[in-house]
């Protein structure tokens, strides 16, 4: 059966304002949602990480790095998934430890890299997500952020937004380095109702992720939109209320404005 189409969508979105509250917010997913990538962020970190070492005079081979940053993506992975945050700083004791180097410096000097987060000239903005957010702030919709922090911390996320002249539409954001818990934990996600003063049948959730974006807004009773214009999540997990290809859709699709 094909998929709903934006007429589709906005019909959907129309019946639902019949027994449903009208949306008064809107929170957005950041990776792959907000902000995407040029090349493998991994590959770049690899090389950075490997400067970071050598100006403390701890040289190592890029192969034996390799190795010992995949260790701790995959260790990452498991804290994501269990809900249990993970600092630059245990990342970076979790690869030298992989290489055996017990030196505070090259632990300082990584972790120090990490918060710096890869340049902003690696990263993309969404296409047509400016537009997508001056639009809903013109109507009175508040705007948050909830978002899953990987080895990049916040400070460097709204670093990037703010590169883009964007972190100036967003309300309020709740990032799990701040808030301690990851999507699809409904804490996290109530930490932005709060934030936003708003209630969960008025609110819109888009990313890109069933497992987390979905899964968390569903189970929160927001409406749950899910992105794929960078990442077609097919896992057979719950689907989204609406699935979204173009940001500048958005509004129609929730019946705003």
């Amino acid at each position: 059966m094909p998929r709903p189409g934006v007429r589709e969508w906005c019909a959907i979105a129309e019946a639902r304002r019949v027994d449903r509250p009208l949306i008064r917010a809107v929170t957005y997913d950041f990776w792959n949602t907000l902000i995407g990538e040029h090349d493998s962020p991994e590959d770049q970190r690899v090389d950075r990480v490997m400067v970071a070492l050598a100006s403390v005079k701890a040289d190592v081979a890029k192969e034996a790095l390799l190795a010992a940053t995949a260790a701790a993506e995959s260790f990452y992975e498991v804290r994501w998934r269990e809900n249990r945050p993970f600092s630059p700083e245990e990342w970076s004791a979790q690869v030298l430890g992989e290489l055996s180097i017990d030196d505070p410096a090259a632990h300082d000097a990584v972790a120090a890299e990490l918060h710096r987060g890869l340049p902003v000239t690696q990263r993309i903005l969404a296409p047509g997500i400016a537009d997508t957010l001056r639009t809903l702030k013109d109507a009175g919709i508040k705007v948050g952020i909830v978002c899953d922090v990987g080895i990049t911390p916040s400070t460097a996320l709204r670093g990037y937004l703010e590169h883009f002249e964007v972190l100036k539409y967003f309300d309020h954001w709740s990032f799990s380095d701040d808030v301690g818990i990851y999507k699809p934990d409904a804490r996290i996600f109530d930490h932005a109702l709060d934030g936003l003063g708003v209630a969960a049948g008025e609110t819109a959730h888009v990313g890109d992720l069933r497992r987390t974006d979905v899964t968390g807004a569903l189970g929160r009773g927001i409406t749950a939109v899910r992105y794929r214009h960078w990442r077609d999540d097919q896992t057979e997990l719950p689907e989204a209320d609406m699935v979204l290809d173009h940001h500048p859709d958005l509004p129609a699709m929730l019946g705003i404005g």
